[in-house]
């Protein structure tokens, strides 16, 4: 049913689960329901300005750290998990995935299979059409896996194409699914401690 997630199937951190990418790591499950949220509304993409006085972009711009992520408040860390899907549609459109990982955790097995699953196929020559992740409202869960917040939502990801080296598609339809995150304060950031993206029902 969704897109990108569908691509993950060879993830060794990521299962594939009725077309949607199941993340594993300490616990398959988190300790709550499904989140119903308001319908999903897109997660702040808006690129940031190129610094550069170049007449045309080459492609998406890397969408910068908002200033509200940077805090150690409920707003922040909400702010840190739009950004981090911001992460992830950039990291899909153009195989780059450095600032992504670097504020992943260590033990999230999860988000390792996000970074592989958005970096192989440009590694092996290929490309990623669509399969953007658009969020809905956060709310808060109640805390698990070491995390210093935790929320869910209700969301979605788009049609995607992934291209292989040779040209061949293998086309996601989209569909939807749930957002369940877990963060933690290092110190003086955020970091994605734990995710997991089970699919949602129609």
């Amino acid at each position: 049913m969704v897109g990108l997630r569908g691509a993950w199937v060879a993830v060794s951190s990521a299962v594939l689960c009725a077309g949607v990418l199941v993340a594993c790591d300490d616990d398959p499950e988190p300790k709550v329901g499904d989140p119903t949220t308001a319908p999903p509304s897109t997660s702040s993409s808006a690129p940031t300005s190129p610094s550069t006085s170049t007449p045309t972009s080459a492609g998406p711009t890397e969408p910068a750290m908002p200033s509200a992520a940077a805090e150690n408040s409920d707003a922040g860390a909400e702010a840190f998990v739009h950004w981090w899907v911001d992460l992830i549609n950039y990291g899909s459109a153009t195989g780059h995935a450095e600032t992504l990982q670097s504020v992943m955790d260590s033990r999230c097995s999860g988000c390792d299979g996000i970074a592989r699953a958005i970096t192989e196929p440009y590694a092996n020559g290929g490309r990623i059409e669509g399969g953007e992740w658009v969020i809905g409202s956060l709310r808060p869960l109640p805390l698990d896996y070491g995390a210093d917040w935790a929320g869910g939502a209700e969301s979605r990801t788009k049609p995607e194409v992934v291209f292989d080296g040779a040209g061949a598609a293998t086309k996601y339809p989209g569909g939807k699914f749930y957002l369940y995150a877990y963060v933690s304060w290092t110190g003086s950031r955020w970091s994605m401690r734990w995710v997991r993206t089970p699919s949602a029902a129609s």
